[in-house]
């Protein structure tokens, strides 16, 4: 079976029967305007827009229908006319077992989605528990699904569209709101965010205008999925990234990713500048990721986490801890071997003055 919705605007359709399932489906076909006429050996309603025959079922009435539905209490009349419909290649279905050759379904159909269902005959009334169940789903995909949907158009336009057309349904909210917004825009600005971070409402104010794609541990899942739509429509781009030297990161990111931002300390100078933002004095010790060390020198005292067992402490008064978030390593180093008393300042995200001036040596990098 291949499921066909049915367009009955203006088509003739004959329903056998009145009573409350023949009725049933009189309501359904007005809501698609379609001529409607009852036939029945008793009519116990009347619509104004409906044609009504008081009479037995005869052959006669099939002509000219388009689609008849079988809808007396007598599973015999109902067979026989489906026996004829079929005879005449007409579209019949009936409210009793019968060989048809259309199942009726309850439809749902808004803006965005057309639902047959139906639940085989078994039990009927549970289509009321199937329509808000299908509700619910509308009204969760309806959003993405009207904003595939103006994406669509760009995409068939493309060498590979089909591939970029189903990846498309992976694609969040956000990315997609990105790419229509992109697609007739100026050169767009891509922050990315390669930790687990919470600490994000800070950069709204200097961010407004970055799409912000945000990924734990280095992985890069919003980036990989957005890259080949900003390849294939030929947007205009740039990659931010929240990383601080031309690390183990900064390199993987270098190799996937074309149009990628310098990292945020390149020099003395840039060092220089991030520090200043904290307003700190030489009785702070500066700590940094683990696994490299930032290769410029420091007026500052310097240490990695791995350094921090065995360092002396006694003469610090504050640190500064070099990383974005009060994530893994600050929950487990910073937290768990910094001694009472010894004040820890903000996380980079945390530090409104060091998005400032990210923001800032991003903007000048543009020119």
């Amino acid at each position: 079976m291949i499921c066909v919705g049915l367009i009955l605007e203006n088509k003739n359709v004959l329903i056998v029967g009145d009573g409350q399932t023949a009725q049933r489906k009189v309501k359904e076909c007005l809501k698609e305007k379609a001529h409607i006429t009852v036939l029945s050996r008793t009519i116990h309603h009347s619509i104004d827009q409906i044609t009504y025959i008081e009479d037995s079922y005869n052959t006669q009435y099939l002509e000219h229908q388009f689609y008849v539905i079988a809808a007396t209490d007598d599973p015999i009349i109902n067979q026989q006319i489906v026996d004829d419909c079929q005879d005449r290649n007409i579209l019949v279905s009936s409210m009793t077992k019968a060989d048809i050759n259309a199942k009726m379904m309850k439809n749902y159909e808004s803006d965005t989605l057309l639902i047959g269902y139906s639940t085989n005959g078994q039990y009927p009334s549970y289509n009321f528990v199937l329509e808000k169940e299908i509700e619910n789903i509308d009204h969760k995909h309806h959003d993405k699904i009207e904003l595939l949907g103006k994406l669509r158009p760009y995409l068939l336009n493309v060498s590979n569209k089909r591939s970029l057309l189903n990846q498309a349904c992976h694609l969040k909210i956000e990315s997609i709101e990105f790419l229509l917004k992109a697609i007739e825009g100026d050169k767009q600005s891509i922050l990315f965010i390669p930790t687990a971070a919470k600490e994000l409402d800070i950069l709204d104010d200097e961010f407004e205008d970055y799409y912000i794609c945000q990924n734990a541990q280095g992985t890069y899942e919003d980036l990989n999925l957005l890259y080949p739509y900003l390849e294939a429509l030929n947007i205009n781009y740039t990659i931010y990234s929240l990383v601080l030297y031309n690390g183990l990161l900064y390199q993987k990111l270098s190799e996937k990713f074309d149009h990628l931002s310098s990292p945020l300390i390149q020099s003395q100078n840039d060092l220089d500048k991030l520090l200043q933002t904290y307003h700190v004095d030489v009785h702070t010790l500066l700590i940094y990721h683990p696994r490299q060390h930032i290769p410029f020198s420091y007026s500052l005292n310097a240490c990695s986490f791995m350094d921090l067992d065995n360092i002396d402490l006694s003469n610090i008064h504050s640190i500064i801890p070099f990383l974005f978030s009060e994530g893994k390593h600050y929950q487990q180093d910073v937290l768990t071997k910094i001694p009472q008393g010894i004040e820890i300042q903000p996380v980079l995200l945390k530090n409104r003055e060091a998005i400032h001036y990210f923001k800032q040596k991003w903007d000048l990098e543009s020119i």
